[in-house]
């Protein structure tokens, strides 16, 4: 158990693929920090990648994967900030916008507050 809790979030996900025997997944989250590792140093891994109205996002992990990226962001606030600029440095990333959407901050979900369009 001690070695488990020494593991990096990286090795987590890579040991819980593992585990599940998926060799490529696809991911889903509002907070890129938690899978940029995994995106940087094991890119094959993605089938492709929704970064969910980040209110941050480091586009440098993602580079590699730019072409399995889509930045979903509102319309104003911090996502829409991120995303853009994000966007510039990630050739080949999607990028679409939630018209009239702004998510103030991380206690936000887009995915209940606009479901339909992002389905």
């Amino acid at each position: 158990m001690a070695q488990e809790s020494n593991m990096s979030p990286t090795d987590r996900l890579i040991a819980l693929m593992d585990h599940l025997g998926f060799d490529i997944a696809h991911f889903a989250t509002a907070i890129p920090r938690d899978i940029s590792g995994l995106a940087a140093r094991h890119p094959e891994r993605f089938a492709g990648i929704v970064l969910c109205v980040p209110s941050r996002l480091d586009p440098a992990p993602f580079a590699s994967v730019a072409d399995r990226v889509l930045m979903i962001a509102g319309e104003s606030g911090p996502a829409a900030t991120a995303t853009a600029t994000a966007a510039a440095r990630l050739p080949g990333a999607e990028r679409s916008v939630l018209a009239g959407y702004d998510a103030p901050g991380s206690w936000s979900d887009a995915v209940a507050d606009r479901t339909d369009e992002i389905a």
